[in-house]
């Protein structure tokens, strides 16, 4: 098996999907959950207390990072290097 940035990065050469095509959905993705959380649609998650280190009650999607596409465009590839296109800021978040 591999990871899922591994096999992103292979399906992306496989069906010719850009770097920057996958940075601005990436930057779509994120625009539109960071409007719909603030806009009042996320209200429907249900508060959770985690216990450790970082104890406390958890009641926001922790995955919406907004950025700008100057930034992801900056970003390294962090699976298949030095010549892959997936990357901190455009692969799906480790609690997918």
């Amino acid at each position: 098996g591999e990871v899922m940035g591994a096999s992103g990065d292979r399906l992306a050469s496989a069906f010719n999907v850009s770097r920057s095509e996958q940075d601005e959905f990436a930057l779509r993705s994120h625009s539109l959950a960071d409007k719909a959380a603030k806009d009042g649609f996320l209200t429907d998650i249900a508060p959770m207390f985690v216990g450790g280190k970082k104890a406390g009650t958890f009641d926001k999607d922790n995955g919406i990072r907004v950025s700008n596409i100057e930034k992801l465009s900056k970003l390294k590839p962090a699976f298949i290097k030095p010549n892959g296109t997936v990357t901190a800021g455009n692969a799906s978040f480790l609690t997918d």
